[in-house]
């Protein structure tokens, strides 16, 4: 969905066109500080550009 500063929680919101094009990241990294790993915490991004910090984590039980 398209990034809002200003997210109140309402999807439908963030479908529309328009803006900068920027995309919502959710979720924080391995490099970042304790208060932004959380699934809660967005951030903004540019969806044609690469970063090896931005996919999916997996995890299992062996």
């Amino acid at each position: 969905s398209l990034y809002k500063s200003d997210y109140d929680g309402s999807e439908q919101r963030c479908t529309s066109k328009g803006g900068d094009g920027k995309r919502a990241l959710r979720g924080g990294a391995w490099y970042d500080s304790p208060g932004r790993l959380r699934s809660a915490d967005r951030d903004r991004y540019n969806p044609n550009e690469a970063d090896d910090s931005i996919g999916f984590r997996l995890a299992r039980d062996f």
